[in-house]
């Protein structure tokens, strides 16, 4: 029961650096996607685990054509270099 209250406290209060509020979404990984994020994060390509995961859905939303135009310029680019 303390367990479940310290999740949902950690959820209401969770923000990003920007100071929005994130919602967190636990998610299991086949053991080689995982291991090739980690491989990214240790090379340096993202800072962490969630970073890349964010891009990554960053990435599909704005292949679906659902990110906001100023966020997808900003990604745009970043997969430039």
């Amino acid at each position: 029961m303390a367990t479940e209250k310290a999740e949902k406290a950690a959820k209401k209060n969770a923000t990003g650096a920007s100071g929005r509020k994130r919602v967190l979404i636990p998610v299991s990984l086949p053991h080689a996607l995982a291991k090739d994020i980690d491989e990214l994060v240790s090379i340096g390509k993202f800072g962490s685990r969630s970073e890349a995961i964010r891009f990554g859905a960053r990435l599909l939303c704005m292949l679906e054509g659902k990110l906001h135009l100023r966020e997808q310029d900003m990604y745009a680019e970043m997969l430039r270099g």
